[in-house]
């Protein structure tokens, strides 16, 4: 081997990758797989905020009937030209729109059925596992 061959300390590296090339990610294009966002950054003149288009987003898919189980393809046919569900452009986002609202409905759920006030969540009746809450 020569003297600066091999990539030692103080020659080049040989074989290795670089690196991407400077232009590969312009300094004002948004991270790959970022968060979507939640706040406006907009004209503050502009109607209609994020907030507002991810609320009526939500709104659209919960009246086509979405659960926490629907799945996103299904949904999505359903509102397919309603103009709530077509304010957010990105493939991306309506999924992760979706599956975030999925979430909410099984938390909503959750709490819902959650035993309340004197029951004390113990199961009666049946022995085929079909019981019901009841209290004492």
């Amino acid at each position: 081997m020569g003297p600066t061959q091999g990539g030692g300390l103080g020659g080049p590296p040989v074989g290795g990758y670089p690196g991407p090339p400077p232009h590969a990610y312009p300094p004002t294009a948004p991270p790959p797989d970022g968060p979507i966002p939640t706040h406006s950054t907009a004209d503050p003149t502009d109607t209609a905020t994020s907030n507002d288009i991810v609320t009526a987003f939500k709104q659209a898919l919960e009246e086509a009937g979405t659960t926490p189980f629907s799945l996103y393809e299904r949904q999505a046919k359903k509102c397919k030209g309603d103009p709530r569900f077509e304010a957010v452009t990105s493939q991306k986002d309506r999924k992760a729109l979706f599956e975030e609202l999925c979430r909410e409905l099984a938390q909503r759920k959750k709490q819902g059925e959650a035993p309340k006030g004197g029951d004390t969540g113990k199961v009666c009746g049946g022995g085929g596992g079909g019981g019901v809450y009841c209290s004492a």
